[in-house]
């Protein structure tokens, strides 16, 4: 993992733009004041902002953890995110020596970025590390999806682990000895820009959106025309999202 090498060149500004994207993360987390939240390598932390922001969630109760000193640099820098909890750590090593539990765990756009025996090694920790009614989401790149998922996957040359629906499914559950509840989402694909008011971005967006719908009408009847109805495969959008939570015996 080149983390440092890639906090040098893909940290980016805050963008509130994105926010309008956020939304639909509503219908699945449902937050209050006390609860806690730690992002694990926070890109351009606005999914956090976003949070703290939606659910009143305090300053304090809110962590951000990246392995990139540079990006740390920044986190501690930037307004917006200068009160923040902010952690330089491996992310194995943190949830080894750190007690505290956690409402939400967010790894959005990680999972990719690091090889499979990290990630076995990582997926118990980071259900050890929820509150009794706690949620691991995580967002990866959908490789079954093209040619956006495959773009999205490829592009980066720091991604080292590459998903389906099928194989992220695999993932955490053979990584997993407790009882958990696992829900598989499709990503929405509405793009964030397509109500600003310049018309080029207007344009783009609507473009975009189309080209992202034939994306899946083709990834949906290869799998059928390739492969036989045995298959689960469910989730044809660019992205996939997964939401685990802990089962516990007195619920």
């Amino acid at each position: 993992m080149i983390l440092e090498k890639y906090g040098d060149t893909r940290v980016a500004r805050i963008d509130r733009s994105v926010f309008s994207d956020y939304k639909m993360y509503n219908k699945y987390l449902h937050l209050h004041e006390k609860d806690t939240i730690l992002e694990i390598w926070p890109g351009n932390w606005s999914f956090s902002l976003y949070l703290k922001e939606r659910f009143n969630i305090p300053e304090h109760n809110i962590t951000l953890l990246d392995a990139s000193s540079s990006t740390v640099h920044i986190l501690k820098k930037q307004p917006e995110t200068e009160k923040f909890n902010i952690i330089e750590s491996d992310v194995i090593d943190y949830l080894k020596n750190n007690q505290k539990k956690y409402t939400l765990i967010v790894m959005k756009y990680v999972l990719e970025h690091m090889e499979k025996p990290y990630i076995n090694n990582l997926i118990p920790l980071l259900l050890d590390a929820l509150t009794e009614h706690g949620t691991l989401l995580i967002e990866v790149p959908n490789i079954w999806n093209t040619p956006y998922g495959v773009f999205w996957a490829f592009a980066d040359y720091t991604h080292y682990t590459y998903f389906t629906h099928e194989s992220l499914v695999q993932c955490i559950l053979w990584n997993n000895t407790k009882n958990i509840k696992l829900d598989i989402k499709t990503r929405n694909i509405y793009p964030n820009i397509i109500f600003k008011p310049k018309l080029f971005y207007m344009i783009k967006s609507i473009i975009a959106f189309i080209l992202r719908w034939i994306s899946i009408i083709i990834s949906y009847c290869f799998m059928r025309i390739n492969w036989d109805n045995t298959w689960t495969w469910e989730v044809f959008t660019p992205f996939i999202l997964a939401l685990i939570k802990k089962k516990w015996k007195n619920l």
